[in-house]
């Protein structure tokens, strides 16, 4: 909930940043600022926990990305003639926040698809029968023969 407080902070500064004379100065380092934010709660909360999340660790790897685009556009833009990262942060900041979602919703989408598993399970539609313990139990079984394949061969 803190990164999704975080994200909507900065789409309320940017307009209101690019209202002053400073604001595209400012703009790159606020946005940087406010990612730091993030990492600094997910480092935090594993100081305290002793543990994260894998989540937690994903969105600290994308948010650590989308910093460096800030730094380098921000160096690029004010110290520099150059214009390199300008098209690649076009796209570049969209597709990590598009991951950042996908992560964040990966727990949710799984509980709905075993939901929707655990309703569907033994019906029939258009000739295609669910079984989900079935493929459950041939999943598991084929991890465990896999994996004590690889103990024999490393050993």
């Amino acid at each position: 909930m803190f990164m999704v407080i975080v994200q909507f902070a900065n789409w309320q500064l940017v307009p209101w940043l690019m209202e002053h004379n400073y604001g595209k100065f400012l703009w790159y380092v606020t946005l940087m600022a406010t990612d730091i934010l993030i990492l600094l709660y997910v480092g935090y909360k594993a100081v305290t926990t002793k543990k994260v999340l894998k989540e937690e660790l994903a969105v600290s790897i994308f948010t650590v990305i989308a910093i460096a685009f800030y730094l380098g556009r921000f160096i690029e833009r004010h110290f520099t003639e150059f214009s390199l990262i300008k098209g690649l942060q076009a796209y570049a900041i969209p597709a990590v926040n598009i991951c950042i979602i996908i992560v964040l919703a990966a727990p949710i989408l799984k509980q709905l698809v075993l939901l929707a598993g655990k309703h569907l399970n033994g019906i029939t539609i258009f000739g295609l029968r669910f079984s989900v313990s079935s493929v459950r139990s041939n999943a598991v079984l084929a991890d465990s023969k896999g994996l004590s394949k690889q103990k024999h061969r490393v050993l």
